[in-house]
């Protein structure tokens, strides 16, 4: 397992508002576990998301806003590249 689900509502003092494309939406930040593998574990959250998308009202979509592991999965490339070179 790549990573682990926890769910849990704090309340918070402080409120925040979030909008795409100039309206009101819901979001939620998912974080990887540090042991966990961020490139699977977006492919997975990806997946998850696709798949609940069948559930979605005909008028509701989502958006990832926000994704690390294009940049992750280009800088281990970037590694391999260099560990090559210098072989």
């Amino acid at each position: 397992s790549t990573s682990r689900v926890r769910s849990h509502i704090r309340q918070r003092r402080r409120s925040s508002t979030a909008r795409s494309a100039s309206s009101p939406c819901t979001s939620i930040a998912v974080f990887q576990l540090p042991y966990a593998n961020s490139i699977a574990t977006a492919a997975r959250v990806r997946a998850k998301l696709e798949e609940l998308k069948k559930q979605f009202p005909a008028d509701l979509d989502y958006v990832i806003g926000y994704d690390s592991s294009p940049f992750v999965a280009e800088s281990v490339r970037e590694v391999f590249r260099t560990l090559g070179e210098a072989i």
